[in-house]
């Protein structure tokens, strides 16, 4: 959650207080430094189904060859319509549809000749994309409506718990249809200052609904660099030829029609492209610019016509015509992601002694080190293709075992146990890290803890035996009543933590929901790399998944090196992987005593 978004706080900025959890899960939601965990749900319903179709059309046409694709978004789609709630309520028939063409088995292996198993799986993917035809037309044309009709009875029930699923799955809509996550944050100033809680929600809810866009102007640099036998005006003249509106700053700022707003963010020296966008806001139009101007630049410098460099660092001014108000960017501003990172637990310099042992493998070193100079690759990249894609090599080239057939299967086999281990740890970590944005910094008598303490490890595992005592836990729920948002989470937490079915329930739905996304992750590569991807459609939720799983593996590679004597990164996944399945099957034999069960937050139980 993020810092001044206390209740007291907002209550200064006038947000009604049947709306301050709407406002607090709202920003959370679309947070850039999120935990992943709490952050939207890429898909819902709608857009299960959705990409369900998708995906079936790509595997049709060949793009996509595994049958992996099909049924992962399949299983998917599958689940996410039975736990789905608005289409029962609103409209059953429609429910009941997708959940008997959802059940339909896919053509199965009948015989030992493969082109005839393909075939059938092909003529059963015709099928099923025929039947999907009309249902997702339905879903396209009222899901949304749904969602939001929905989330006014949950604001006027103050049912938190149904209130942020529903909004998790509004905000997946609206950027599935052209939002960008910092558009949809902005839009909650809506439930600032006078007004009743229905006036300002339903502003907010008519902004969404409505299909009306603005129209933006977008002024991108350019850096006219000139070599032996092309001069400036050779340039200029190259990149109009693209059909790119190209000016000199000056000429933009003497123009009588050019607003005060503009003029005042442009350098008269330098010359500027001009896009005219229509989009829903202003991140959105600037993301569409950019990639319109690099996909036109790219035929001249791949001929080395105009140098490569020539669209790099640009200054970035885009002008609202709504408003006739204009903001400056930068292309970080708009590819910006945010590294999760727990540096508090010692992994750089374990990392360094992991390195300066000669003792250690060197096929383990070399392996890390190729990791390490991807992610740097993609760090340095300003292009958000190069982003994903040098992440995506670097997950890969510390993955590879040689212990199954295909590259998927390396990943997908045993990272999402890996990356389970601290599932708990991660969650009461980043419980920790909300008290004290919320001011809650220190725990009293009788309860006496500093949640700034230097020691995570050790404040995690307080934490977690505070929720688990029955009297501290009233005390601890209690400090949380300055934040609606901490409350609930609080309460959360305790229900999770305390309850060893629930815990085998969170860690078992983590677990697929990582298989389910590290397929979709698959296919963006695929697409990425055989030039079938969109690249209007932001990548960065996408970056920052692959870098949190890459960061969090090598921390695991790098800790089971120097505390768990492995000899091998093989050794580390076999041992991470035991860890998780021998903790699942003691759950559930419901055994251990519920103080037993992950006492510092870690599965470490062999």
């Amino acid at each position: 959650m993020l810092i001044n978004s206390n209740n007291s706080t907002l209550e200064l900025r006038k947000v009604n207080t049947e709306l301050i959890f709407f406002y607090q899960r709202w920003q959370e939601l679309l947070g850039a430094r999120t935990l992943d965990m709490y952050q939207y749900n890429i898909l819902n319903a709608c857009l299960a189904c959705l990409e369900l179709q998708e995906v079936i059309d790509k595997t049709l046409s060949g793009l996509l060859t595994s049958r992996h694709n099909v049924d992962d978004i399949k299983a998917e789609a599958r689940q996410i319509i039975l736990n789905d709630d608005i289409l029962p309520k609103y409209d059953k028939p429609l429910w009941i549809t997708l959940k008997r063409i959802l059940d339909i088995k896919l053509g199965k292996k009948k015989s030992d000749d493969e082109s005839t198993d393909n075939d059938n799986f092909r003529i059963s993917l015709q099928r099923l994309k025929y039947q999907l035809t009309n249902p997702c037309n339905l879903l396209k044309r009222n899901y949304k409506s749904y969602l939001i009709q929905e989330l006014r009875e949950d604001i006027a029930q103050q049912n938190c718990s149904k209130m942020e699923i529903h909004m998790s799955a509004l905000i997946s809509q609206c950027l599935y249809e052209g939002w960008s996550t910092t558009g949809l944050f902005n839009l909650s100033n809506y439930l600032h200052g006078d007004g009743t809680a229905d006036d300002k929600i339903n502003v907010l809810f008519e902004r969404i609904l409505s299909t009306d866009t603005i129209d933006f102007i977008v002024y991108h640099s350019i850096n006219i660099e000139t070599r032996r036998g092309l001069n400036s005006e050779a340039v200029r003249q190259t990149i109009i030829s693209l059909g790119i509106d190209l000016k000199k700053g000056s000429e933009i700022i003497e123009a009588e029609s050019i607003e005060d707003a503009v003029r005042n963010l442009l350098y008269s020296e330098k010359h500027y492209a001009i896009i005219s966008v229509n989009a829903y806001d202003l991140h959105s139009a600037v993301l569409y610019a950019i990639n319109t101007i690099q996909r036109k630049l790219s035929i001249a410098t791949f001929y080395n016509i105009i140098s490569p460099f020539i669209a790099n660092t640009p200054t970035i001014v885009a002008f609202d015509t709504s408003t006739n108000t204009a903001i400056p960017l930068k292309l970080t501003d708009v590819f910006r992601t945010y590294d999760h990172v727990d540096s508090s637990n010692n992994v750089f310099e374990d990392t360094k002694n992991l390195f300066n042992n000669s003792d250690n493998n060197l096929s383990t070193i070399v392996r890390l080190s190729a990791a390490f100079s991807y992610t740097n690759l993609s760090r340095t990249s300003y292009f958000q293709e190069t982003k994903f894609i040098s992440l995506w090599i670097a997950l890969e080239s510390i993955m590879r075992t040689g212990q199954y057939s295909d590259i998927i299967s390396h990943i997908k086999q045993p990272l999402p146990p890996a990356l389970c281990v601290r599932y708990f740890y991660k969650i009461i970590r980043n419980f920790a890290e909300d008290c004290i944005r919320c001011r809650v910094k220190y725990l009293t008598a009788p309860i006496e803890l500093d949640l700034q303490d230097e020691n995570k490890k050790q404040v995690v595992t307080r934490l977690i035996s505070i929720f688990r005592d029955s009297a501290e836990y009233q005390l601890l729920l209690q400090r949380c009543e300055v934040n609606n948002l901490l409350h609930y989470r609080c309460e959360q937490i305790h229900d999770i933590i305390t309850d060893s079915t629930e815990m085998k329930n969170k860690l078992e739905h983590y677990k697929t929901k990582i298989e389910w996304h590290i397929q979709r992750l698959y296919r963006i590569r695929n697409e990425i790399t055989h030039s079938a991807f969109k690249n209007d459609r932001s990548l960065v939720i996408y970056i920052e998944h692959l870098y949190f799983y890459l960061s969090q593996l090598i921390s695991e590679i790098v800790f089971y090196f120097e505390h768990k004597e492995a000899t091998s990164i093989e050794d580390v996944y076999a041992t991470l992987e035991n860890n998780y399945l021998t903790l699942i099957e003691l759950l559930g034999n419901n055994t251990m005593a519920i103080t037993d069960i992950l006492p510092d937050g870690v599965i470490n139980v062999i």
